[in-house]
């Protein structure tokens, strides 16, 4: 397991400022598609089953909407959310894609039995760099989450053999899902490399935010 305790932390909000930027953007993508897709389900669905969707995005890039928990993400006034930003390795071995693809499959399910999961989305916004938007009822969620031994496998077992480096946001949306703010409290960045067994993180606290930025003309 990865030691935590050596996590360098930077309490300064602009630093990487480009990055967190870029990132809202994407996020901000996702988050108004998922919206719109809510509001394309009339009448509301009455299946508990999770809904799954495939949105046709520009140059055939892949996203993947499931929704949990339909009239949560539609009712509800406020959300926490995960906004995780990965880039694959250039050279991955052929049966650790292949449990990654299958413990993704794995996660999916189980997720459905988390109470406060409310959407999963994921993006591919170019070959090996996906982003990924998780919306919850609160933090207890999170840890539900983290403490999922599928979840555990990816993260101390996989990830240091198939990811180059990872950003982890959290935030919340205090107006709904329907509002424009995307407020990030803490980002952490792991870098992981083939000469050590653990990566390199960081970890940065946000300044309160007040706006963030359009997400007009994005690029997706």
């Amino acid at each position: 397991m990865w030691d935590y305790h050596a996590v360098q932390q930077d309490v300064h909000s602009n630093h990487g400022s480009l990055r967190k930027q870029i990132d809202l953007i994407v996020l901000k993508y996702m988050l108004r598609r998922l919206h719109l897709t809510l509001g394309l389900l009339k009448p509301a669905p009455t299946s508990v089953a999770p809904l799954l969707y495939t949105l046709q995005e520009r140059h055939g890039r892949k996203h993947r909407i499931v929704i949990y928990k339909y009239s949560d993400l539609l009712y509800r006034s406020s959300f926490q959310f995960v906004g995780f930003v990965s880039k694959q390795r250039a050279q991955v071995k052929q049966s650790i894609v292949d449990e990654m693809e299958n413990v993704d499959q794995l996660l999916l399910k189980e997720l459905a039995y988390n109470p406060g999961l409310l959407s999963y989305s994921s993006l591919e916004l170019r070959e090996g760099h996906w982003y990924n938007l998780v919306i919850m009822s609160d933090s207890a969620t999170k840890e539900h989450v983290k403490s999922s031994s599928i979840h555990r496998h990816a993260a101390y077992e996989l990830a240091s053999d198939y990811y180059d480096w990872i950003r982890l946001h959290n935030g919340i949306l205090a107006e709904g899902l329907d509002h424009t703010e995307m407020c990030l409290q803490k980002t952490r960045h792991y870098s992981f490399s083939a000469l050590q067994t653990q990566p390199v993180i960081k970890q940065y606290v946000h300044e309160p935010c007040h706006s963030a930025p359009s997400t007009d003309g994005v690029l997706v």
